[in-house]
């Protein structure tokens, strides 16, 4: 899906200008591909900790390139029928929208903006000050404390089959 983003190998001269970086030429481009909280962790901003913190470490200059889109789209996730054409039913392309629209606002926390040319897409330049400020509001996560019990864990993780 990011692959409009790209003109073979570079960035798209639009999406280049939109997050314009010190250098003449975006030298790296970091795609975080999923960020996953499993159900009983949600609530508590893990995933754009996740996923500013991996920023950070992973891309001191670039440009960041992501797609919010929700990992489990399965019709009872979204709440539409498991068997319908996902294409065709307006309930689960209701759902998937809706869903794709928090999973922006939620990455937007992180210092992503929607990309001009492709506003489906999120994208952020490192050079500035967008991740240092994501990074230092988000900064409470770090000192977080969840408490699972051991009967939550095993039904969101259940553990493999013998034969695995």
């Amino acid at each position: 899906m990011l692959a409009g983003l790209f003109d073979g190998n570079q960035l798209a001269e639009q999406v280049e200008e939109q997050y314009e970086t010190l250098t003449v030429v975006t030298e790296a481009v970091l795609i975080p591909n999923i960020a996953f909280v499993t159900e009983p962790l949600r609530g508590h901003d893990l995933g754009a900790w996740l996923v500013s913190e991996t920023i950070h470490r992973m891309l001191p200059t670039g440009l960041v390139l992501m797609w919010p889109y929700p990992v489990l789209t399965t019709g009872s996730i979204l709440g539409a029928d498991p068997d319908a054409d996902p294409d065709a039913d307006p309930v689960h392309i209701a759902a998937l929208d809706s869903a794709t629209g928090r999973l922006s606002d939620h990455f937007g926390r992180c210092g992503l903006t929607p990309v001009e040319s492709a506003p489906w897409a999120l994208g952020m330049s490192t050079t500035f000050e967008a991740l240092p400020v994501a990074r230092s509001r988000l900064g409470a996560v770090r000192r977080t404390t969840v408490s699972l019990s051991l009967d939550q864990l095993r039904a969101v993780s259940p553990p493999p089959a013998p034969d695995e």
